[in-house]
């Protein structure tokens, strides 16, 4: 078994082989393409949203519940998936995923109820998160510390371009079909590459009879020493392992606020556009292309920032970021789309959604290293479940604020505005959590924010 050889450069320092380079990049590319198709089964919801409301008699805040209701199955997916993760690997589960979330979508396409509506597509929230923490340990396998902030942001930008490709075509199916047929037929493009993902991945160096990579930084090093067997065995002790590590909740705190912008403007943006702008839905998806579009890219230049300027240490992206990001939602919320026109409100919500999302990319990076290749999914599952617990929150209040405002939209973006500069002043505050505590009592250095 060979793959990586000592160098004359300094004791322990690996060079990789061409073969192990061609694998962990092959695994990278898959796990990337995969996901930018994934959510063809999740953000139907938000794109299929003015024609369901049309035609079901929907309120803005019956809406909300249902896309809070399917985040919130995300989360416990999350929390549960990936301890399971860490045990069982990472092909098994997006295989699992990409068939619950064909047959769930499906039965929520024939609801005609809000029970019915609500419970398939609750239970299509659990089973999504098959997917997700199965990629991140996927790199965290293959991708050592000083260049996984960078995989970890093309892995994560493959989100912006699932998201994308969700209004793409998700949109255009509703658009010509009924929002109906957009819980079914994109889902079929789910399964595909799924199944693809199953047959081509290899979870570790190992499987793939190579070595695996000895972790260049130090404390994650020293992280995945200080984990035991009896740790590994063990159900509840490795969150409480995690949780008693301040760069532990600094990571869950970013992500609940990055998340909260994230899916604010995801979710909310192509029912801004139609009830502000009197477009039709095949307009209207064109016109909330922006968002996605700057999410598709946000995460994997944040992750090069950090490893190229920062030295792997992430709160300075966060705050900058953030501020940013910011700054887009205060120009949505301030100034009409009747007044500065489609385009131009285009390109501020390219701007918008890149440097909202970016802000997270880097935060991906820090909770794989928090958990090193031992605890990596439990430490993602930890994670994303403050993430869409927070993604659930602002479907349900932010539903109920409009329907009680009369959709008060410039109401709704400045409480982002104010979300996404607390998530800046907390990045700066909790900036040197990460130094205070190991992972257990065996000494294990701590990870760095």
């Amino acid at each position: 078994m060979s793959s990586l050889q000592t160098s004359g450069v300094g004791a322990g320092e690996q060079v990789e082989s061409p073969r192990f380079t061609r694998w962990k990049w092959g695994m990278l590319i898959v796990a990337s393409a995969v996901y930018s198709f994934y959510y063809l089964g999740r953000l139907n919801w938000g794109v299929a949203a003015p024609e369901m409301k049309a035609g079901l008699h929907l309120t803005d805040a019956e809406l909300g519940l249902g896309a809070g209701l399917m985040f919130w199955g995300y989360a416990v997916g999350e929390l549960i998936n990936g301890r399971l993760v860490d045990r069982f690997g990472s092909r098994r589960f997006v295989l699992i995923g990409g068939i619950g979330t064909t047959v769930m979508n499906w039965i929520t396409s024939f609801g005609t109820s809000l029970p019915s509506l609500y419970i398939p597509y609750t239970l299509n929230g659990y089973v999504q998160a098959s997917a997700w923490i199965p990629c991140h340990r996927l790199v965290a396998q293959w991708w050592r510390g000083r260049t996984r902030g960078f995989a970890d942001g093309l892995f994560v930008a493959s989100s912006g371009l699932s998201t994308l490709t969700t209004y793409v075509i998700t949109g255009w199916v509703a658009a010509s079909f009924g929002w109906q047929a957009a819980f079914r037929w994109p889902l079929l493009i789910v399964l595909v590459t799924t199944i693809g993902f199953f047959v081509l991945v290899r979870d570790r160096p190992q499987d793939a009879g190579l070595e695996p990579f000895v972790e260049t930084l130090e404390h994650v090093r020293a992280t995945e020493a200080a984990i035991t067997d009896e740790d590994m065995k063990r159900w509840l002790r490795p969150y409480f392992l995690l949780l008693r590590r301040p760069v532990a909740w600094f990571a869950c705190s970013i992500g609940f606020i990055g998340y909260i912008g994230r899916y604010t403007l995801l979710t909310w943006v192509p029912l801004y556009y139609a009830s502000t702008t009197g477009l039709s839905l095949s307009s209207v998806v064109w016109a909330s292309l922006g968002v996605p579009l700057g999410m598709s890219f946000g995460p994997l230049v944040a992750g090069y920032l950090t490893d190229r300027f920062f030295a792997s240490q992430r709160w300075q992206t966060i705050a900058i970021f953030f501020l940013i990001g910011a700054s887009g939602v205060l120009t949505i919320a301030l100034v009409p789309i009747t007044q500065i026109g489609l385009f131009p409100m285009f390109l501020i919500m390219v701007v918008t959604g890149f440097f909202s999302w970016g802000a997270t990319g880097p935060v991906f990076a820090l909770t794989s290293d928090i958990g090193g290749r031992k605890l990596v999914g439990t430490a993602h599952g930890l994670v994303d479940f403050f993430d869409y617990t927070a993604a659930g929150l602002q479907g349900i209040v932010i539903g109920a604020v409009l329907t009680l405002t009369h959709e008060n939209w410039r109401l709704v973006f400045l409480g982002l505005v104010v979300v996404l500069v607390l998530g800046a002043v907390a990045a700066w505050v909790t900036r040197s959590f990460g130094r205070r505590q190991p992972v257990s009592t065996g000494g294990a250095a701590p990870a760095t924010v």
